[in-house]
């Protein structure tokens, strides 16, 4: 069967960086179409990576909002080759917009001396015992390349049994040698549930940020004590959808889950009435801000329209685990560990007594569960930690957007312990020697001024949507065009502007796409108006003097998810409306012909 597909590379308007994984095109798929038309595509806009005994397999399918992502890894002789993969992003509307491309291109071929699997599975797990024996591992037979030659061997996750140890090895198929071994573990920093609800109390975020002041004024973590200034900064909250089971409430529900699976042994708490009230002193209240805040933040990602993030299967989360470190970390096998210092004398706070670490070491999982496989080079790291930087920042300031929000771990960090991190940094992506936390600053800052620029839900989509977008070292300019193509898809590229405007501030974007960029309106948004008026209509007015003499412009309306609710064509006079619109956020779109001239949001209440 053949595919008929239109192929049209489009320009950017910035030159692509060197080291960019983003290949834009516009490549229109057939109504209905099926995984093999989405990979024939792939084939026809990659025919260079395509060579004897060469194909591909389906690895990750997300659908969202925004459209679908299909990602396809590289095999040779029917197996993966390693961190060889292409994502194709489909719109809506069956478009193909850009591809995450890090396929081979060269045609490899098997090293004679290095291309047998010598070692069963079995075989590897046995030498992993006596090297690594407290650890858990899950292998999977790859080919590796080198120059033009792949060699056999097995690509092994190993996960600690006691502490947040997590490790990405490469081991020779044929010798048993150890060829690398990569940290995969995301640091914060250096069974049917019962549908019953507890209460519980927490700090919401944190009690810095609750009090508005830094760590030491009011207080400090003076070796865990609960000191009554404390009370005066604790909410009561509801526990939703707890377990019950044998006459107790468990904090366990849809989303969360309270275990015991790393040093020291702290076994989750539990309540014979629903109720889990608790003083910062006792290793409950850390058990119920953990469970509080991951469900909450993560009803709030649903709510936003991304459902198939860790929304079927609860997450598992130790709250006091680390081996009594003060770290905390999320492994690739569904498990997050909040640091604590539990039975020991010193200053630092319990990570799980800060929502700030809560959420970022949340957000991994979520970045995860939209990517799986993709957390790999110096810029991708970065931005992970920068989108949890964000997702942390951007929790805390709709508690509290006076005060706090920019210092992201503020009860945790920013003291004489550690420094934390900033959301509101003016470090640029230009400068030198940057860290994997220097480039999480540069991400979450502009992305929080983005969010004051455009709204907190339209940016909280925009950055949810390109999680699903991710990919194996991925640039800091891939992910700005992730974000135009997202807006584009979920708000008819209205807010493009914005965008660019604040990644031409941190300097990911330079030269012509940032000349007279600015954020004031344009002259186009003068010709015309827009009001919503109470229980009437939804009016556009424009001056026909202006800019619209012409028959072959229409207005278009469409809800925050992108479903077109009608369409207007300009007609004479000056005024036409849309009734009947239920509450919520719209877009409406100006065309001329085909093409889109400029959208602008409008809220109906």
């Amino acid at each position: 069967m053949k595919y008929f597909l239109n192929l049209l590379l489009i320009s950017l308007l910035s030159p692509c960086l060197q080291g960019q994984i983003l290949q834009p095109a516009s490549l229109q798929l057939p109504n209905g179409y099926s995984q093999e038309q989405v990979k024939a595509a792939i084939i026809l806009h990659f025919p260079q990576s395509q060579f004897a005994e060469s194909g591909l397999r389906l690895f990750d399918f997300h659908q969202t909002p925004g459209g679908q992502y299909w990602t396809f890894r590289q095999t040779f002789r029917g197996k993966p080759i390693y961190q060889a993969s292409v994502k194709a992003k489909v719109n809506t509307d069956g478009r193909v917009p850009f591809f995450m491309n890090s396929l081979y291109e060269k045609n490899l071929s098997a090293a004679p001396e290095k291309d047998r699997f010598v070692l069963t599975d079995m075989g590897i797990r046995v030498l992993l015992l006596k090297r690594m024996p407290a650890f858990s591992h899950h292998l999977e037979a790859v080919w590796l390349p080198e120059g033009k030659q792949l060699r056999a061997a097995y690509l092994v996750q190993s996960y600690a049994h006691h502490s947040t140890e997590s490790y990405e090895l490469l081991i020779d198929a044929a010798t048993g040698t150890e060829l690398q071994r990569l940290d995969i573990t995301a640091y914060h920093r250096h069974q049917t549930m019962a549908d019953t609800t507890g209460q519980g109390r927490v700090f919401r975020p944190n009690p810095c940020t609750a009090a508005g002041v830094p760590y030491g004024t009011l207080f400090s973590n003076n070796d865990d004590m609960h000191l009554p200034i404390f009370e005066a900064y604790m909410d009561t909250i509801l526990l939703k959808d707890l377990n019950y089971q044998n006459g107790q409430f468990l904090l366990e529900g849809p989303y969360v889950r309270l275990m015991e699976f790393s040093i020291p042994n702290v076994p989750p708490v539990s309540s014979s009435d629903g109720n889990f009230f608790f003083k910062r002193d006792q290793t409950g209240f850390e058990d119920v801000m953990a469970y509080y805040h991951i469900d909450t933040f993560q009803r709030y990602v649903q709510s936003l329209g991304y459902t198939d993030l860790y929304s079927t299967t609860p997450i598992q989360v130790d709250a006091h685990g680390a081996a009594g470190n003060d770290q905390s970390s999320f492994s690739t096998n569904g498990r997050i560990q909040y640091g604590t210092n539990y039975g020991a004398s010193n200053e630092h706070v319990d990570d799980a007594e800060d929502a700030d670490v809560i959420i970022h070491e949340y957000g991994h999982a979520l970045s995860h569960a939209a990517a799986p496989g993709t957390r790999g080079g110096n810029q991708r790291i970065g931005l992970d930690e920068g989108y949890c930087d964000y997702f942390a920042a951007a929790y805390s300031y709709d508690i509290r957007p006076d005060y706090g929000w920019a210092q992201v771990f503020n009860w945790d960090g920013h003291n004489e312990f550690w420094e934390g991190r900033y959301a509101d940094s003016e470090q640029k992506f230009s400068s030198t020697g940057l860290g994997k936390y220097d480039y999480a600053e540069v991400w979450s800052s502009a992305m929080m001024r983005l969010r004051q620029d455009i709204g907190a839900t339209e940016c909280d989509r925009l950055q949810l949507e390109i999680l699903y977008g991710s990919a194996q070292n991925m640039t800091f300019f891939d992910a700005y065009q992730l974000l135009l193509h997202a807006d584009t898809a979920l708000f008819a590229g209205i807010h493009s502007p914005q965008i660019t405007f604040r990644f031409c501030e941190i300097e990911v974007v330079t030269g012509d796409a940032c000349k007279g960029l600015a954020l004031e309106p344009g002259l186009l948004q003068k010709a015309w108006t827009a009001q919503y008026v109470t229980g009437e209509c939804l009016y556009i007015k424009w001056n026909e003097d202006s800019l619209f003499p012409s028959q072959n412009k229409s207005f278009q309306l469409t809800n925050a998810l992108g479903q077109l609710i009608g369409k207007k064509t300009i007609q004479g006079g000056n005024l036409l409306s849309f009734s009947s619109l239920p509450s919520g956020l719209y877009i409406i779109s100006l065309y001329e012909g085909g093409n889109l001239l400029e959208s602008r949001k409008v809220v109906v209440w």
